[in-house]
């Protein structure tokens, strides 16, 4: 957790959002552990994070914002 500006009380963290998310790991990063994955959500979940991340490489915009949806839509039916 992270402290507050007086650091006085702990704040929960900020959730990332779908592009903050794939930055964290390159595609084959996000490809390995997407073959690990137990369920096939979580491998359409994690298929959706490499695939926004090799939009955001190729800086194509259309895909980008599509994978984004993507990766929102299964991270709120997984997650929430």
């Amino acid at each position: 957790m992270e402290l507050d500006l007086l650091g006085l009380s702990p704040q929960p963290r900020r959730r990332l959002n779908p592009i903050e998310k794939a930055m964290t790991k390159t595609a084959r990063e996000w490809e390995k552990i997407r073959n690990k994955a137990k369920s096939d959500e979580e491998w359409m979940y994690y298929n959706a994070l490499k695939r926004l991340r090799e939009a955001i490489d190729r800086k194509h915009k259309l895909d980008i914002e599509l994978w984004s949806f993507n990766v929102s839509s299964l991270e709120e039916k997984l997650f929430f």
